[in-house]
């Protein structure tokens, strides 16, 4: 299956204070997607100890999923067929 990302509005709120570190690992877990054909899990598992996980408090509709880009940041999602909608780059979710 390809995937493809839809992170326009969250690149254009991502958090000020995200480190060049959460950045890097946010860029390799989306190239991993776009460019790799891997799922959404294998790509968070593929830049190390990302932790994906789905939030807690969804529906059953809704697929919304967050992993760890470092000690501090997450990126919040959510999976809609084969789109992954980006809500969030940095911080908690």
């Amino acid at each position: 299956m390809a995937w493809e990302v839809d992170d326009k509005k969250a690149l254009k709120n991502i958090d000020p204070g995200l480190s060049e570190t959460a950045l890097m690992n946010y860029n390799s877990w989306v190239n991993n997607i776009r460019n790799g054909g891997l799922h959404p899990k294998e790509a968070a598992e593929a830049i190390g100890d990302a932790n994906y996980k789905r939030m807690k408090g969804t529906s059953k509709n809704v697929q919304q999923f967050e992993i760890r880009l470092n000690g501090s940041d997450r990126v919040s999602f959510i999976l809609d067929k084969d789109t992954v909608y980006v809500l969030q780059i940095g911080g908690h979710s």
